[in-house]
């Protein structure tokens, strides 16, 4: 079974793992979806990692189907709160993860594609040559984009990495 929990600072993640592994008696399963944006910092691209759902984690462990664990999950060390709602969530949760799971990359990072594109919506580069520049969604083909960068059409593959900042 699934839950997801908030956790106060991400730093503690490895804290909450061991506290969780040793209150189970076994390690449970984490799952957190992330993305790379590459910032463009004095003419150098660095790139980081953003967690897309910020503090929260998804924890699958078989002892979650026990109240009383629940319970007593609330007071590990490095968690704020568990979502509540999610006994009636579980196919949703695995929904999720699986729609994930199916757009990462080898590294593990989601790829352009999970994210839903609409027309006529702004979105920011951040990679390629027109980083940091805001344009605008004109036509969406399977597999490509094409948006308006102040007067120029520019067409852009879909699995491309550049364009992840919607506006």
């Amino acid at each position: 079974m699934w839950i997801i929990i908030k956790i106060k600072k991400f730093k503690e993640k490895t804290l909450l793992k061991k506290s969780l592994s040793d209150l189970l008696g076994s390690e449970p399963e984490f799952y957190s979806p992330k993305i790379s944006i590459g910032r463009n910092n004095k003419n150098k691209i660095v790139k980081k990692d953003f967690f897309i759902l910020g503090n929260y984690l998804l924890v699958k462990h078989k002892s979650f189907i026990n109240d009383n664990i629940i319970s007593r999950i609330n007071y590990v060390k490095g968690l704020e709160y568990i979502l509540p709602g999610f006994k009636n969530s579980q196919r949703e949760i695995e929904s999720f993860i699986g729609r994930c799971k199916n757009h990462e990359d080898k590294s593990g990072y989601l790829m352009q594609e999970f994210f839903n594109l609409i027309l006529g919506k702004k979105l920011q580069f951040n990679s390629g040559p027109f980083i940091n520049f805001v344009s605008e969604i004109i036509r969406i083909h399977k597999k490509k984009i094409k948006v308006l960068v102040g007067n120029y059409l520019v067409s852009i593959d879909r699995k491309s990495d550049c364009l992840l900042t919607t506006i």
